[in-house]
């Protein structure tokens, strides 16, 4: 579900934006790991 806040802009092919994706999943998967979900 977290998603759609990672990717606001799904047609925007940009690195730039590629790089923030990857960061905000990575961020997401921390976040799972430190409280459970």
């Amino acid at each position: 579900m977290g998603a759609q806040i990672c990717y606001p802009h799904p047609t925007n092919k940009s690195l730039e934006l590629f790089i923030e994706n990857i960061s905000c999943t990575c961020l997401l998967s921390f976040m799972r790991e430190m409280h459970g979900f």
